[in-house]
């Protein structure tokens, strides 16, 4: 018994004192007066339950009002955050279905509380009903079997002193009344089960269904979740709830928070409506037990005096019977009073589970919208960053890089990087998990790779092909097999004019290559600028038995002399040449070789020649050559053929 309600003792032993003082108080009845006796005490105990705030639809109204209860309570626990509050979920859960068990328990201890409806209309009063009837039946045949039982005790009284055939007449008489009573029995015994079967049988009649008893046997039949008193509630697997994972703020991204965010703001709004409820439902309850408390005080309260001496058989009976009713109409409150404190103690219990419960949302939406503000703010930190870093990238480009060349592929870089940063930026802000982004990324990095090999590929090539030795329009290039000249290095392609022939002369083709061919085992081969000079070769045979070395000496004064003449040119083109590379080389210049053969002497004199000036170097060549070994007439060149010509790039 709960310490909060110490006059609940006092009650129960007024209660058992004032019925040990009523039975000692009545030594004898008659029928008649105790039938008039009874009619007074069950008056008067009707004029007392007035003053109840019970009804019929009092009492089914708050069995529905805490089944809905118990239903949002069950909603509740639900919805998101509830798994991260399993300690209030687990209490709450079993305070409702306390609560809901404790309802129905009320219920049935405050039905013989609620008084008879008036008849109405040409609607049957519960007596006029099938089970008023058997209400009626039984309470009939309960006087019966009191007035039966009261005469076989007189009877037993009168044995026990009487002799003879007074004795033997007591016997039959008392024989007689217990088979009576036996019979009594046997019909009380039948109604009973009449009342039984008409109670659960859903097929009892209309006035059965509105019967308080069998609607509150319906209502308990469709919430199965009532749990017997001491029963655990059931697992989560047995109930069918699934907790979600817990949330963890720190490490959702802004479209979970923001979800997260809304789904706990609507959380806390119904943990308010639910508040409100059970406060509704907590009055109803302590109003109720406050009603009952009184009633019962007053009960207790009223003085009930010693029997005096002058009082009659008939006012002795008329007080006993009024104490029995008063008695029992106490135990009737206490038998409410029990289940409706606990009731008040359970909801007051229950509402501060609530309140806990929604302070740890609120503290849960706070969380959630510190973490949302955090990251949004990591997010516009991040893009503004990239953005700053691209303009600067753009700034410095446009004024430190003046060659155009070198410029379009650094401003093509820059969007490419800024791009994937604020697409880095925009994934990590969005994302919940990184590692899962991590592994997504990854598998879609794979995939990418190996359907975009070729595209990768080439544009990687192209950085490779605008770099410092890379090529340019106009350059000339000898890649997979083509040569020709540079007219245009785009992202993916290359466009070259094709080039044929010892002189190299246009064809007049466009040449389209794939700049990822640079990786392949092909070389590619560039004319370095001021290298695009050629080497020519003049061969021929002498006869046998020269002097060699005179030979020598006179071929490489003859090929200087001619080289002098052009030497400046080609001296530009080299220091052209050397600006784009980091080591020095030697300045091309004539050889001259002389090797003994089986048909003769060869002579093979190697001299480099521009483009534009090959066949004037070439004429000039020859005729200082003829003119230098015009001493010798063994070995005099030829005025035509004998000479071989030989062009080098």
């Amino acid at each position: 018994m709960p310490a909060r309600w110490p006059e609940l003792w006092l009650l129960l032993a007024l209660g058992g004192g004032g019925v040990l003082w009523g039975l000692h108080s009545v030594a004898t009845a008659q029928t008649s007066q105790a039938q008039a006796s009874s009619a007074s005490a069950a008056s008067s105990a009707s004029a007392a339950a007035q003053a109840l705030p019970i009804s019929a639809d009092w009492v089914l109204g708050y069995v529905h009002h805490l089944v809905d209860w118990y239903r949002h309570v069950s909603q509740i626990e639900q919805l998101p955050g509830a798994s991260e509050h399993g300690v209030s979920r687990a209490r709450l859960e079993d305070q409702a279905g306390t609560a809901l068990r404790l309802a129905f328990e009320l219920a049935n201890a405050a039905a013989p509380l609620v008084p008879a409806g008036p008849q109405q209309g040409k609607h049957p009063s519960p007596e006029a009903s099938v089970m008023g009837q058997l209400r009626q039946a039984t309470s009939t045949l309960n006087e019966h079997a009191a007035a039966l039982q009261s005469e076989i005790d007189a009877l037993s009284a009168q044995v026990k002193g009487a002799k003879g055939a007074v004795r033997k007449n007591l016997l039959s008489r008392r024989d007689s009344l217990n088979a009576s009573l036996n019979l009594v029995r046997e019909g009380q015994a039948s109604v009973q089960q009449m009342r039984l079967f008409a109670a659960g049988a859903p097929t009892a009649g209309v006035e059965a269904q509105n019967g308080l008893a069998v609607q509150l046997a319906e209502l308990r039949r469709s919430v199965p979740e009532v749990r017997p008193p001491g029963a655990q509630p059931a697992a989560p697997a047995e109930q069918g709830a699934t907790a979600s994972a817990t949330f963890r703020p720190e490490a959702a991204g802004l479209l979970a928070l923001a979800t997260q965010g809304f789904a706990l703001l609507g959380t806390e709004r119904q943990m308010a409506a639910l508040g409100k409820q059970t406060d509704v439902l907590l009055a109803e309850t302590q109003e109720l037990r406050v009603a009952v408390v009184d009633e019962a005080r007053e009960i207790m309260t009223l003085s009930v005096g010693a029997p005096g001496e002058t009082m009659s058989t008939a006012q002795l009976l008329a007080q006993k019977q009024e104490m029995e009713a008063r008695v029992a109409r106490f135990k009737t409150l206490a038998s409410v009073l029990v289940p409706v404190g606990e009731q008040v103690l359970t909801l007051e219990n229950a509402r501060t589970t609530l309140d806990e419960w929604s302070k740890g949302v609120a503290a849960s939406v706070v969380s959630v919208t510190r973490y949302f503000a955090l990251r949004l703010g990591l997010l516009l930190a991040s893009v503004f960053a990239v953005l700053v870093i691209s303009e600067l990238w753009r700034r410095a480009t446009l004024r430190y890089v003046r060659d155009p060349r070198r410029r379009r592929p650094l401003l093509i870089l820059r969007r490419l990087v800024v791009g994937l940063a604020l697409a880095l930026a925009l994934a990590f802000g969005l994302a919940s998990e990184v590692a899962s982004l991590a592994t997504f990324m990854g598998f879609l990095t794979a995939g990418i790779a190996v359907t975009l090999q070729n595209v990768i590929l080439s544009v990687v090539a192209y950085f490779f092909l605008i770099g410092r030795y890379g090529v340019q329009a106009g350059d000339r290039i000898t890649l997979a097999g083509v040569t020709g000249r540079v007219v245009d290095v785009s992202l993916l392609r290359l466009y070259l004019l094709e080039l044929a022939g010892t002189d190299l002369h246009s064809t007049g083709r466009l040449v389209v290559i794939s700049n990822a061919v640079l990786f392949q085992p092909a070389a590619l081969y560039k004319q370095i600028p001021g290298a695009d000079y050629l080497w020519h070769t003049m061969t021929w045979t002498v006869p046998a038995g020269v002097d060699v070395e005179w030979l020598s000496k006179r071929l490489t004064a003859a090929a200087g002399s001619v080289f002098d003449h052009y030497r400046g040119a080609l001296e530009q083109r080299h220091a052209s040449m050397q600006q784009h590379i980091d080591f020095e080389t030697a300045l091309p210049v004539p050889q001259v070789q002389v090797e003994l053969a089986d048909e003769g002497v060869r002579c093979a004199v190697r001299y480099p020649v521009a483009p534009e000036q090959a066949a004037a170097i070439d004429q000039e060549m020859l005729e200082t050559l003829r003119a230098a070994l015009e001493e010798n007439s063994e070995i005099k060149l030829p005025a035509s053929g004998g000479v071989t010509l030989k062009s080098e790039v």
